[in-house]
């Protein structure tokens, strides 16, 4: 995990709340047109799931519980 990660909306980075703003292109990654907006955005959380499940010691079949706010 990079110590350095930064994420737009959350501080020191301010202005997520709202319907456009500027980020440098080097940062973003292009979706493609076959992919909605309201799809493409859930990319994060998915990450976060599988990151989450890849360093766990899960098997088939394992219960596991999802509790907190995200990467807050």
């Amino acid at each position: 995990l990079c110590p350095n990660v930064r994420i737009l909306g959350l501080p020191p980075v301010h202005g997520a709340m709202q319907q456009r703003f500027s980020w440098p292109a080097a940062l973003c990654v292009p979706v493609p047109d076959s992919i909605s907006d309201e799809l493409a955005i859930l990319t994060l959380p998915l990450s976060i799931a599988i990151h989450a499940t890849d360093r766990s010691n899960l098997r088939l079949m394992d219960s596991a519980a999802v509790v907190g706010c995200g990467h807050l």
